[in-house]
């Protein structure tokens, strides 16, 4: 699903896909992750994700260039990425204003230009053809109860 995600430029979802990937009930999951790490295919991509997701080497801000590199393609941002550049311009140029309540222009110029990139892509539209298995299958989870779902995934682990 991440690299998936990756495939169609929505970089937030893979993200989030990845960090629950590295989740400790994930990790507890010995049958399926044994399972998994032995497909050589499994493990390229699991590799290739965890090069693109790690937050060490900059990760976010490598997602944040690889969402820029993108054109005229729908692709949805690394929010963390963004979120961080503005929170560092916030702390590198203080107040909004300056004295006697002028308006720190450039700073605003600096939160115009990170928005101006997080939003560059929003005017296009993904196009998906529905595929009814998988429609019924999500749309079944909203509807189900904790221990129903609990039960399904303790006979899918057994």
């Amino acid at each position: 699903v991440a690299d998936e995600c990756h495939q169609i430029c929505n970089f937030n979802t893979m993200m989030a896909v990845w960090r629950g990937l590295q989740a400790a009930s994930v990790r507890r999951l010995v049958r399926a992750n044994s399972e998994a790490m032995q497909d050589p295919m499994t493990l390229t991509l699991f590799a290739h994700l965890s090069q693109l997701c790690s937050h060490k080497r900059s990760g976010m801000l490598s997602l944040v260039r690889l969402h820029d590199a993108q054109h005229d393609v729908p692709c949805v941002p690394l929010l963390d990425g963004f979120l961080a550049i503005l929170a560092n311009v916030n702390q590198k140029y203080g107040p909004d204003t300056m004295a006697r309540g002028l308006l720190h222009l450039r700073k605003a110029r600096h939160v115009a230009q990170a928005v101006k990139r997080m939003v560059r892509h929003q005017h296009w539209r993904y196009h998906f053809a529905e595929i009814k298995p998988v429609e019924a299958y999500l749309s079944d989870l909203l509807v189900l109860d904790s221990q129903t779902l609990m039960t399904r995934s303790r006979s899918c682990e057994a």
